[in-house]
């Protein structure tokens, strides 16, 4: 979507990016929903992407990275923040939107999102699917959920509900357990917090065990939000930026 591209911006600026789906999501497995995609396995993914990334094993056309930056958004960003606590080691830097360590407000979340099972409300689209896999209603639910009316772009709404993916039972149930705690990672990390993200971010939003280098929790920058969900959303919430030698992430 044009002005929302952040794997364009930064193949703009000379940065290369990887994407991937995570579990039960695009062109990945749709494991059981009940098992095994969960909030852990989802990191442990990551975590292994990322050391074959550093190792240059992944694919033979990609070369080893001097820097390796982990993005994510809103349950990406969970993940990204579990993996600074389980494999501190794996990233040069981490960038989190749309969440804290608050979930108080995540029964709010829950009572405008209307999970319904996915291959009902969308019989055609996610057949495939079992019935362990959930969606949100429709796009006034997700609105309530994490556009902050009247400040976003409908254009924004609309496209998320025609490129809405299923999450599972045990990946809502279990991201509660994930740990985020970070005490052994010394990287630089960028948080930046929306209006509206009512799952992860509230007022008194908090990062603990991580050396936080901007924290904007009421912030209204949409544009950036976004960016980073589009640019993902085909491939997962979480994906990496490789940087080039001499290019700091931050």
């Amino acid at each position: 979507m044009a002005g929302y591209s952040y794997i364009a911006s930064a193949t703009a600026a000379g940065y290369s990016t990887l994407s991937y789906d995570r579990l039960g999501v695009g062109q990945s497995e749709l494991a059981d929903p009940y098992l095994d995609v969960q909030a852990a396995t989802q990191v442990a993914i990551l975590a292994k992407v990322s050391e074959l990334l550093q190792e240059g094993r992944l694919y033979s056309k990609i070369p080893i990275p001097k820097k390796l930056v982990h993005i994510g958004h809103s349950f990406g960003s969970l993940i990204t923040n579990s993996l600074a606590a389980t494999f501190p080691s794996l990233s040069d830097g981490m960038i989190l939107t749309g969440f804290g360590h608050d979930f108080s407000w995540a029964s709010y979340f829950q009572l405008c999102y209307g999970f319904e099972v996915a291959r009902v409300n969308k019989p055609l689209r996610f057949r495939k699917y079992d019935s362990g896999y959930l969606t949100w209603g429709n796009e006034f639910d997700n609105q309530c959920a994490t556009f902050n009316y009247p400040n976003f772009d409908w254009d924004v709404l609309r496209k998320a509900e025609l490129n809405k993916a299923p999450f599972t039972i045990a990946e809502l149930l279990s991201f509660g357990v994930t740990p985020l705690a970070a005490p052994e990672y010394a990287s630089p990390v960028l948080v930046r917090g929306t209006y509206n993200n009512s799952l992860v971010v509230s007022t008194s939003t908090k990062i603990s065990g991580l050396t936080v280098l901007d924290h904007k929790w009421r912030t209204r920058s949409f544009i950036l939000r976004w960016q980073l969900l589009w640019c993902a959303r085909r491939g997962g919430l979480s994906f990496y930026s490789c940087l080039p030698e001499g290019q700091a992430p931050y």
